[in-house]
């Protein structure tokens, strides 16, 4: 009787305090304990090393953009091909490299502007990242929205700026 009791108040509890959420938004987190340790990433942080550091002041804004995955080169950590030219940061979502990989160009590690054909005025300023994402279905992992998150905070952080975040 007393366990049924117990049972009872402490569903009764669960209940008011999910009515308490009721309203406001519960962001999803697929978590998959396989998937994290089959194929453990690199910190965020590890992503952001330079060559010659990070240059301060210089960066004013982040640029967020999405390509389809037509299969990009990658030799071993490095990018190569058009996205190393456009891009500072490319995130993967599994095909070409693990989902989440977060993948700095040779334009980051030197610290050089990214080749921009629509806003090259904006460029010497603008750090851009590329979500690669499956041609079929136009969504990103949630893995990748993780490591975007991260990836973003830890710029912010690092180059010592208000960082205007935009998507294109």
């Amino acid at each position: 009787m007393k366990v049924l009791l117990c049972l009872v108040a402490s569903m009764t509890t669960g209940t008011f305090i999910l009515l308490s959420f009721e309203g406001r938004p519960i962001k999803p987190m697929e978590f998959s304990l396989s998937s994290e340790i089959q194929a453990p990433l690199k910190p965020v942080h590890q992503a952001l090393g330079t060559e010659q550091g990070i240059a301060l002041g210089r960066w004013k804004r982040i640029e967020i953009s999405y390509q389809q995955d037509n299969g990009f080169p990658v030799d071993g950590e490095h990018l190569s091909g058009p996205l190393a030219l456009e891009y500072h940061f490319v995130i993967s979502n599994g095909p070409d490299a693990n989902d989440g990989t977060i993948i700095a160009t040779p334009r980051w590690t030197h610290q050089l502007a990214c080749i921009d054909t629509i806003n090259p005025s904006l460029a010497q300023e603008t750090i851009r990242i590329c979500l690669i994402g499956d041609p079929l279905l136009r969504e990103r992992t949630p893995k990748q929205e993780r490591r975007l998150e991260a990836l973003v905070s830890s710029l912010i952080r690092h180059c010592n700026a208000q960082l205007q975040v935009q998507w294109r």
